[in-house]
């Protein structure tokens, strides 16, 4: 395990070196390696070889094809002129009952006069219920792949990048179109100069730290503040901390500020450990679950390395677990066609039950918060790069590698990852 521990380390410390190197604001900026973004990819390519060139070209591909969606970025409600506090954050039609309610901060807005929202709406269809204290800035999406829109996007990504090949390979991506409109539509809409406090629920994406940016030279008394909202991921390289970073970070737990701190380039004083706002206890939502992943490697792998969890286990009720599909991947074929075949294995004989466990096929950050909810977790995880937790960053976690790809983890110490109750942290709590 010593081999592992320390593989981690040395890729953390190459990735600081990367990114230190390559601080531009462009379609590769965003480096999230649970989801496989196209920016870690490229990392994971120059790092480590031909192995990810495959990858590297699959994601890329994605993010091309992903131009002939996007018809419009345009704002739908009225402008903020006065000086404000503001939340930028995300919403969906569903999140518009009779006001915003915001998963992250768990909080609706007719509750909190306080700030002021501008929300990047996700969802074509408006929403009847917006309030004045609310600012939408659509994406209008086609249901349908439409190649004269991903023509029409390539054009508009040469065209603010024709001085250089370099910068239109490394733009050419929704990312890149999202978060250049998205930043039009913000300084237009938004006095910028009469921010007093941004609030953010923050990942590192390109278009917050594009908005970061502009809000910092445009009113540079300004305070900017991240919420850290998601349990840790195994290696948060997302969450790097460069000049268009937050001023301040709230995070979940000491562990999550000496991870930031040693290998994410935040300054202690620019990290404020805070109880989950979007979390709490729940053992009942993970117990007996099976979760797969939004990215699945290789069906056949997983099948062969979970019949031998399970005889390891020996199971009897399994017809007794859940298994749970990734929300984005609903319809993913690939999905579907894995739950069905984990369904087959449900026939098998085992010889107990254990409702206090719950299984994990691949990287998630859910994890996290099955242990903080004292639960067993076992984790079938193909990237032993960088797809475990590790207890050398993770003070407080025991792990058992039981086999090839194959984890077992407990909690020995509470609040390892992420300070949770059995009630929200309040939004007021935050001193601004």
């Amino acid at each position: 395990m010593k081999y592992f521990y320390e593989g981690q380390q040395k890729l953390l410390e190459k990735f600081i070196l990367y990114k230190k190197n390559n601080s531009n604001l462009d379609g590769f900026s965003y480096c999230s390696l649970i989801s496989n973004s196209v920016g870690a990819q490229f990392f994971r390519l120059k790092e480590y070889g031909l192995k990810y060139l495959f990858s590297f070209i699959k994601e890329y591909l994605k993010e091309i094809l992903s131009l002939g969606f996007i018809k419009e970025i345009k704002s739908c409600s009225s402008s903020f002129k006065e000086n404000t506090n503001i939340i930028l954050t995300w919403g969906f039609k569903r999140d518009f009952k009779r006001s915003y309610f915001d998963k992250y901060f768990q909080i609706n807005s007719k509750k909190n006069k306080k700030f002021k929202w501008v929300i990047l709406y996700m969802s074509n269809e408006l929403p009847k219920n917006v309030e004045k204290n609310i600012f939408l800035i659509q994406i209008l999406r086609s249901k349908y792949f439409n190649p004269v829109l991903m023509i029409k996007n390539i054009l508009f990504v040469f065209l603010k990048n024709k001085l250089s090949l370099i910068k239109f390979f490394k733009n050419l991506s929704s990312q890149y179109i999202l978060s250049t409109l998205f930043e039009e539509q913000f300084k237009k809409n938004v006095k910028i100069k009469n921010i007093k406090n941004l609030l953010m629920p923050y990942e590192g994406q390109l278009f917050q730290k594009k908005i970061i940016k502009t809000v910092k030279f445009f009113s540079p008394n300004s305070k900017i503040v991240g919420y850290d909202h998601t349990a840790p991921q195994p290696l948060p390289i997302n969450l790097f901390c460069d000049k268009n970073s937050p001023d301040l970070l709230l995070v979940g737990s000491r562990n999550k500020m000496n991870f930031h701190t040693k290998f994410l380039n935040w300054k202690k004083k620019s990290l404020k450990i805070k109880n989950s706002y979007r979390f709490k206890k729940d053992q009942a939502t993970f117990s007996s679950k099976i979760y797969l992943p939004y990215i699945i490697e290789d069906t056949k792998k997983y099948l062969k390395k979970l019949t031998y969890l399970l005889d390891y286990l020996k199971l009897r009720d399994f017809s007794k677990f859940e298994i749970r599909n990734h929300p984005a991947k609903l319809n993913s074929k690939k999905n579907i066609n894995l739950i069905k075949e984990i369904d087959k294995l449900k026939n098998k004989k085992k010889e107990k039950f254990n409702k206090n466990i719950c299984i994990f096929l691949g990287q998630t950050t859910a994890i996290p918060l099955a242990l903080e909810n004292n639960l067993t977790c076992y984790s079938i995880c193909l990237d032993k790069n960088f797809g475990f937790y590790n207890p050398k960053f993770w003070k407080g976690l025991k792990l058992n590698r039981l086999k090839k790809d194959i984890y077992e983890y407990k909690l020995i110490k509470k609040n390892t990852f992420l300070k949770i109750t059995n009630k929200f942290e309040n939004l007021n709590t935050i001193k601004l």
